[in-house]
C-alpha cells in the first residue's frame, strides 16, 4: 500500500460515500474534498466536511496507518492543527494535534478491485502497453497529455540550460558551445566532450580562428588524445602547436581515459567527432545569434553541415589509414544535436526574454523533425502506434523517464485513466 494511492482515491472521490463514519461512530458527509497540496503541510486544503451536526472547513491528512501521524511528527507541527479529518487505511491508535485535541479519524473504504488494478499497473505493466492501449481508446486525451509532456520536458531542459547560462557568467555563446559539444559525443562520449568544452573556453578558440590547425591543436590537446610516442606528421604538428598554446593560455587537459572507443562505430570515434567539432568552431561565427535568427529547420541544419579537415578523409583515429572518404556530419547526428542542444537553448532564451513567438518556433522545429529512433520509440511502434515527429518522441521520453520509470502512475494521465476505467466498470455493475 502506498499513501499516494489513498491520496489518489480521495482526490478523485473513488471511495464508498455511503454511511461514512468516524472511528467513534459519528456520521460523515463530504461536501468538498479539498485541494490537493503538492507542497509541505496537510495533503488536502480547504475541505468542507459535515461531521455529526457540525460543518467543518479545514484540511485533510491521509496516512496508511493512523499511528503514522506520530511517526511523521505531525503532533508537534502547528501546520497540522487545522486538520479536520484524518483519513487512513488502518486504524491503530488515536492521534492529537499540538493543542492535545484528538482528531476525527475515518477508515477509507474503496474497491479491492481498484487496488489490484493499481498494483498491476504499478508493478507489472510496461509503459508501451499502457500507452498503446489508451491511445487506441482515447487518442484525443493521450495526444493532449503528450503535448503537456513535451512542454514539461522542454521546461526541464531549459532549466538546465539556464543553470549553465548562470554558471557561464550569463554568456549564451559559451553555454551553447558547451551544450553542442556534449551532444557531439552522443550518449557514449557526452561527458568527456562536455568536460573538454568546459576546460577550453570559447574565447581561446576565437583568438585562433584564422588557423584551423591551431583550433584542432587546442581541442585535441585538451582532450588528452595526442600521443607523442606514436605520432605521424599530422599528429606531431598538432602536438607542437598545442605545447605552445597550452603554455600561452595555461591549460590543463582532461583525462584521456574518459574517452570510449570500444563498441563504437568508427564514424562515432571521439577523434573524428573532435575533428568535426573543430570544423564547426572554425566555420561558425556567432553561432548563438545564427541559431536564434533561424526561421526554418533547414536553416539550423545548414549551420552543422561541416566536415573534418583533409587528414580525416583517410582516418578515423590517429596514425591508422583508411579508404579515402570525406567525413561530413551525418543528417541523423545533426538532428540529435538540434533536438537536444539547439531547441532547448532557443526555448530557454525565449523563456528568459518572455518571447512567446520564439517559444512557438522552438516547438515548430521539433514538429518538423523526424521521430527519433531509440528503444522507447521502437517499443511503441511495435504496438502499432504511429509517431509523427521528434515532438512525439521527446514527449514519450518524458513519459518513460519521469513517470513510468519512477512509478508515478497516479500522476500520469494514462495511468489515471486506466485505473479510473476499472472504477467505472465496477460502478456500472
Amino acid at each position: 500500500m502506498k499513501e499516494a494511492f489513498l491520496q489518489y482515491v480521495w482526490k478523485n472521490g473513488l471511495f464508498d460515500h455511503k454511511d461514512m463514519r468516524t472511528e467513534t461512530g459519528e456520521m460523515i458527509e463530504v461536501i468538498k474534498l479539498g485541494t490537493y497540496n503538492t507542497d509541505s503541510g496537510p495533503d488536502f486544503l480547504n475541505a468542507k466536511i459535515r461531521i455529526g451536526d457540525i460543518l467543518w472547513v479545514g484540511n485533510v491528512e491521509i496516512h496508511i496507518r493512523s499511528g503514522d501521524w506520530f511517526r511523521h511528527k505531525h503532533h508537534i507541527d502547528c501546520a497540522y492543527d487545522n486538520v479536520i479529518l484524518h483519513v487512513v487505511d488502518h486504524f491503530d491508535k488515536d492521534v492529537c494535534n499540538t493543542n492535545g485535541e484528538v482528531l476525527k479519524v475515518h477508515k477509507l473504504r474503496y474497491s479491492t478491485t481498484l487496488f489490484k488494478e493499481y498494483e498491476y499497473i504499478f508493478r507489472d505493466r510496461k509503459f508501451y502497453s499502457c500507452f498503446s492501449e489508451m491511445r487506441n481508446e482515447d487518442s484525443f486525451s493521450v495526444n493532449y497529455w503528450l503535448q503537456g509532456l513535451l512542454i514539461e520536458r522542454l521546461e526541464r531542459k531549459s532549466n538546465d540550460v539556464l543553470r549553465l547560462y548562470n554558471y557561464n557568467h550569463k554568456s549564451w555563446e559559451e553555454t551553447l558551445y558547451q551544450l553542442v559539444a556534449r551532444y557531439f559525443g552522443l550518449n557514449v562520449n557526452a561527458e568527456p566532450f562536455e568536460q573538454l568544452a568546459r576546460s577550453l573556453p570559447l574565447k581561446y578558440l576565437a583568438r585562433q580562428r584564422e588557423s584551423s590547425l591551431q583550433i584542432e591543436a587546442l581541442l585535441f590537446g585538451q582532450s588528452g588524445l595526442l600521443d607523442s610516442l606514436d605520432s605521424d606528421t599530422y599528429q606531431y604538428t598538432l602536438i607542437k602547436e598545442y605545447e605552445y598554446l597550452q603554455k600561452k593560455y595555461k591549460l590543463e587537459p582532461i583525462n584521456a581515459s574518459m574517452w570510449k572507443f570500444m563498441r563504437t562505430r568508427p564514424h562515432n570515434f571521439p577523434t573524428l567527432r573532435i575533428a568535426q567539432f573543430a570544423g564547426l568552431v572554425n566555420t561558425s561565427h556567432s553561432l548563438f545569434s545564427s541559431v536564434i535568427e533561424a526561421t526554418y529547420i533547414e536553416d539550423l541544419r545548414k549551420l552543422f553541415e561541416v566536415s573534418a579537415s583533409v587528414y580525416w578523409d583517410t582516418h578515423f583515429s590517429f596514425n591508422k589509414y583508411t579508404k579515402r572518404k570525406s567525413k561530413m556530419m551525418g543528417k541523423s547526428t545533426i538532428d540529435i544535436i538540434i533536438i537536444n542542444a539547439i531547441i532547448p537553448t532557443i526555448f530557454a532564451y525565449a523563456r528568459y526574454n518572455n518571447n512567446d513567438k520564439l517559444r512557438l518556433r522552438a516547438l515548430g522545429f521539433l514538429e518538423s523533425l523526424n521521430c527519433e529512433r531509440n528503444y522507447i520509440t521502437k517499443s511503441v511502434k511495435k504496438m502499432g502506434v504511429k509517431l509523427h515527429s521528434a515532438a512525439d518522441s521527446q514527449a514519450l521520453i518524458q513519459l518513460k523517464n519521469e513517470y513510468c520509470d519512477k512509478k508515478r502512475c497516479l500522476h500520469c494521465e494514462i495511468g489515471n485513466k486506466l485505473i479510473r476505467k476499472t472504477y467505472d466498470s465496477i460502478s456500472s455493475i
